[in-house]
């Protein structure tokens, strides 16, 4: 923008007082999301204290390919441990329009919520769990090794490997009598997806509606996937 389309968009409001109410209001969220990443030790102290003299921020995410979205919410088998550190971004140029403003700025929010408990659940866990050295204080470890129960987490914006004695990966523990029902349930699962009834109606009812419905860029081209 030009310093005159800055200084025109400013004078909105003029005519429109509310949206400097709804801008320190929005402020305002940003600050209890900088206290919750420093309570969470996702940041540090000082990090925290320079992002609080920043008093207008707005997330300004550019529109990604779907397929290489850095801001989806991450589903996997990591638990707590997930949670990367601040992205730095180098200088420069981009030819990437800018997505919804007040889509990135919810989206800001829920993910930094989300991110804020996991690490602080992970340093919990560290606190309760970790190995400890003569002197009582947790041992940090050279590197990550899953086989002896050694993991990175965020700690005051830095990944640190702790934790040899955890719960954190507990939900990689396999219970034999899993694997029989793990069986049963993907035979019960393939046995209706073959079907030509089900495939079907995939085709013409639930592919179209989530193509419609779920917000992707190109419905067309989605339903044109699950049709081929």
């Amino acid at each position: 923008m030009s310093d005159e389309a800055i200084d025109e968009a400013s004078d909105f409001e003029k005519d429109f007082p509310e949206l400097r109410t709804m801008m320190d209001n929005w402020n305002s969220v940003n600050k209890n999301m900088v206290d919750n990443m420093e309570h969470a030790r996702i940041i540090s102290k000082q990090r925290a204290d320079t992002l609080r003299d920043i008093e207008d921020y707005v997330p300004w995410q550019r529109i990604q390919d779907e397929q290489d979205d850095p801001h989806a919410p991450v589903y996997g088998s990591k638990g707590v441990r997930n949670i990367s550190r601040e992205a730095k971004f180098k200088e420069g140029t981009t030819d990437k329009d800018i997505d919804n403003i007040v889509d990135n700025m919810l989206h800001n929010v829920m993910t930094t919520t989300r991110n804020c408990i996991k690490n602080y659940a992970a340093n919990r866990i560290a606190q309760e769990y970790a190995t400890r050295n003569e002197k009582g204080k947790i041992k940090v470890f050279p590197k990550e090794d899953f086989d002896k129960g050694i993991m990175k987490i965020l700690v005051n914006g830095r990944k640190i490997p702790l934790v040899a004695q955890s719960v954190i990966g507990i939900e990689h523990i396999q219970i034999p009598m899993n694997e029989v029902l793990s069986y049963l349930s993907n035979g019960l699962r393939r046995s209706l997806t073959w079907s030509g009834i089900f495939q079907l109606k995939q085709l013409f009812m639930d592919a179209p509606t989530a193509a419609l419905v779920s917000g992707v860029k190109n419905p067309v081209a989605l339903y044109g996937g699950v049709f081929s």
